[in-house]
């Protein structure tokens, strides 16, 4: 758990951080001795930001899951590769959402 200052803390940071109209992702929200999360409105009003809460799995249940796929070579499906001087094309190309896998970009070429 974390401690709700903490909490506050990273909230706030995450808005003052993020652009208009983004996204923040919020795993964690309980604490030992609060059970909300306080979000300052001189830091949210501005940024118009959304607040989503992400569920995720237990710790063991990923590390099962990453075993399995060790043992069995699971390998994730690339469909293209683009150097890092191509960012912009690969931004766009992944946008199109025409490709079937994953769009890599190479950082050392």
């Amino acid at each position: 758990m974390l401690h709700e200052a903490l909490l506050t803390v990273t909230i706030e940071q995450s808005l003052i951080a993020a652009a208009r109209h983004s996204e923040i992702a919020l795993l964690i929200w309980k604490t030992n001795t609060q059970s909300e999360v306080v979000i300052p409105a001189a830091a949210y009003g501005p940024k118009l930001a959304n607040i989503r809460r992400l569920f995720v799995g237990p710790r063991t249940d990923l590390e099962a899951v990453m075993k399995a796929m060790a043992l069995h070579q699971v390998r994730p499906v690339i469909d293209k590769v683009f150097g890092f001087g191509e960012l912009l094309g690969a931004y766009r190309y992944f946008q199109t959402r025409a490709g079937f896998g994953k769009v890599v970009l190479r950082f050392n070429s």
